[in-house]
């Protein structure tokens, strides 16, 4: 009896709610039973099927086969596992870990030459199919707006509600922005007023919504990703602040996306933010078009008045977190006289406000970055504790190297056929099977589909290549490295080497303001510190206040 695991797939969270992912795990445990197999794991996940890194959950079956436990993926149809050739990728990744991949509904008999191809085929047209759908409605959508109507969104406009209206037969036929009769509008125009007319920035703007009580759009329409309750936000004032809807010219199509297929997940990558291809749909304004552009005029100025560069070196920037709230602290300091003072500070003590403002203290700079810096003076000079977790990382990497491996080889695989068919292609043009226009054509297409994988295979190469694996002699080099670096190693080293040897470390720091626990990680491993609460606290003269 072979162990199996059963795996089912929908590509958005509406059809995850539905009966789909149920009636294929049935039909593959049916399957399992007709087979004698023994299932091991169920598992089921909402992801395009155009993706093959970021699938975790298929990624731990991989990891299952790799150590033994399955042999066999079985899914309902090819279409459940994916889309076009990422069911090549997929069904090599599987091989290429000791398992095979096998199908619950009656797929194409592989055995003779007419049922490859026709195998071939359907995933073909699955791939094609699924860049259909997505051009169709795309195009829809794009052909919708220049004829005036609003896109409907997940979430509505502060302000703003959505009118759409419908035929006999329940199909859309319009959608347009309605300007809501209650305060919402009015606190869109303050929002504005109090950018243009007291020249506040938006932190300062959503500092003031805050302690005025005002409800956000998450309060009134109860979204679940809201966490806090009255709480405005810098990055919700700047948007409404940049707008055009509010001054009656809602876009469609001014954002570019690209979804990149990462093994740590889907990663959305802004190509712009103002494309000019974007469409213009005219919509009821809130505010006046001069009141909207004297805001931009103002948001210029503010962003040159209060971005100022960093006078003084924090090694520990970026790196020290606090562990009350989760934020990250930044530097600060002042001079007096002849004497220099730095310090960090949470940045959701002035992030944040009301009762949710972060109520950590500032911590002297000197202190504590003598307190790190003598952890990491004890890691360089202890060989076992410095290469503990350089190792661990080894086998993290070395586990994400085996699935980018994996995809090139699916790659490779697929541009050998490719190579293939345009040979085929060649005998039959010589032979005059087929004409030139026709030859030309598939040799176009074939061309630009191996153009389109090379350039992913120089993306995966790359991170590939960010998934460093020590070598034994690799390991010796930087132990001698480490030995050399820690007879250098004083008190005295400047804050910039300092932040140089922090940032090859991989250095992190968790601060607890109340406990006085200091937790520093890196490839050194770990090391918690007990220390006296705010033992590295004292108040500057003067409470120096960052700049806001």
């Amino acid at each position: 009896m072979e162990n199996a695991a059963i795996i089912a797939r929908v590509s958005t969270l509406a059809q995850a709610d539905n009966t789909s992912p149920g009636t294929q795990l049935e039909r593959c445990r049916a399957y399992c039973e007709a087979k004698d197999y023994k299932i091991v794991v169920e598992s089921s996940e909402t992801m395009s099927g155009a993706f093959v890194l970021a699938r975790s959950k298929f990624i731990e079956l991989l990891d299952m086969a790799a150590e033994g436990k399955i042999t066999v993926i079985v899914a309902d149809i090819p279409d459940r596992l994916g889309r076009g050739d990422t069911i090549v990728k997929l069904e090599l990744l599987a091989q290429l870990n000791g398992a095979r991949v096998e199908y619950a509904a009656p797929g194409r008999d592989i055995s003779t030459v007419e049922g490859l191809a026709l195998k071939a085929t359907d995933q073909l047209v699955s791939g094609i199919e699924r860049m259909n759908i997505r051009r169709r409605t795309m195009g829809g959508k794009r052909a919708w707006a220049e004829r005036g109507r609003v896109i409907a969104s997940t979430y509505r406009p502060y302000g703003y509600d959505y009118h759409s209206s419908y035929d006999e037969h329940g199909r859309k036929t319009d959608c347009q922005l309605v300007i809501r009769d209650d305060e919402e509008p009015q606190v869109v125009r303050r929002i504005f007023e109090l950018c243009v007319y007291e020249g506040l920035s938006s932190y300062a703007i959503a500092r003031r919504l805050t302690e005025d009580g005002i409800p956000t759009l998450g309060d009134k329409d109860n979204i679940r990703r809201k966490k806090r309750s009255g709480l405005w936000g810098q990055p919700v004032v700047y948007r409404i602040l940049t707008s055009s809807a509010y001054k009656g010219q809602w876009m469609y199509g001014k954002s570019r996306i690209q979804r990149l297929d990462t093994p740590e997940g889907i990663r959305q990558h802004y190509l712009t933010r103002r494309s000019p291809d974007a469409v213009a749909v005219p919509v009821p304004a809130i505010v006046s078009e001069d009141l909207w552009e004297a805001a931009q005029q103002q948001l210029a100025e503010n962003s040159r008045k209060f971005r100022t560069p960093t006078k003084r070196v924090y090694p520990l920037r970026s790196r020290l977190h606090c562990a009350l709230c989760g934020g990250t602290f930044v530097g600060g300091g002042r001079t007096r006289v002849t004497h220099e003072y730095r310090y960090y500070k949470c940045a959701k003590t002035f992030a944040e406000y009301g009762n949710h403002r972060c109520t950590a203290h500032t911590v002297n700079a000197d202190r504590v970055e003598d307190r790190v810096w003598k952890v990491v003076k004890a890691a360089m000079l202890d060989s076992d504790r410095m290469l503990v977790a350089v190792r661990k990382r080894q086998e993290e990497a070395a586990q994400a190297r085996r699935v980018i491996d994996g995809a090139l080889a699916a790659k490779g695989a697929l541009d050998a056929k490719a190579q293939a068919k345009l040979d085929n292609y060649i005998e039959m043009r010589a032979g005059g099977e087929i004409t030139k226009e026709v030859f030309l054509a598939k040799k176009a297409a074939l061309e630009h589909e191996m153009a389109a994988r090379a350039e992913e295979r120089q993306d995966l190469e790359k991170r590939r290549g960010d998934c460093t694996v020590l070598t034994p002699q690799q390991e010796e080099r930087l132990d001698v490295f480490r030995r050399n670096i820690a007879v250098r190693m004083t008190d005295d080293v400047p804050p910039a080497e300092r932040a140089k040897l922090f940032e090859l470390l991989r250095l992190e720091c968790w601060y607890d303001d109340r406990s006085g626990d200091l937790a520093v990680s890196g490839l050194m491993g770990e090391q918690r510190l007990s220390t006296t609460p705010g033992y590295c606290i004292p108040r500057l003269p003067g409470a120096a206040r960052l700049r806001r």
